[in-house]
Order: structure tokens, then C-alpha cells, then sequence
């Protein structure tokens, strides 16, 4: 019983280190994407 415990605490520890990394890759991505946004308007300007 301990040791699924201990699986179980180790996989939602690992669930939400994906989380927390997948939620930093959007934010680049889409940081990196409104950065080429605005410079595209600077282009045309």
C-alpha cells in the first residue's frame, strides 16, 4: 500500500512538471508570435 502511494505522489508530480512545462512552452510560443506580429506592423509602417 505505501509503495502505490508512493507511485501514485511520483506520477502526479511528473503530471504537473508536464504541466508546468507545457504551459511555459505556449507562453513563449506565443509571446515569440505577438513579437513577430508587432514587427510585421513596424514593417509595413
Amino acid at each position: 500500500m505505501k509503495l502505490f502511494l508512493k507511485i501514485v505522489k511520483t506520477k502526479i508530480w511528473l503530471i504537473n512538471i508536464l504541466k508546468v512545462n507545457l504551459v511555459f512552452y505556449f507562453l513563449k510560443k506565443y509571446s515569440y508570435n505577438c513579437l513577430l506580429k508587432e514587427r510585421r506592423i513596424d514593417f509595413k509602417l
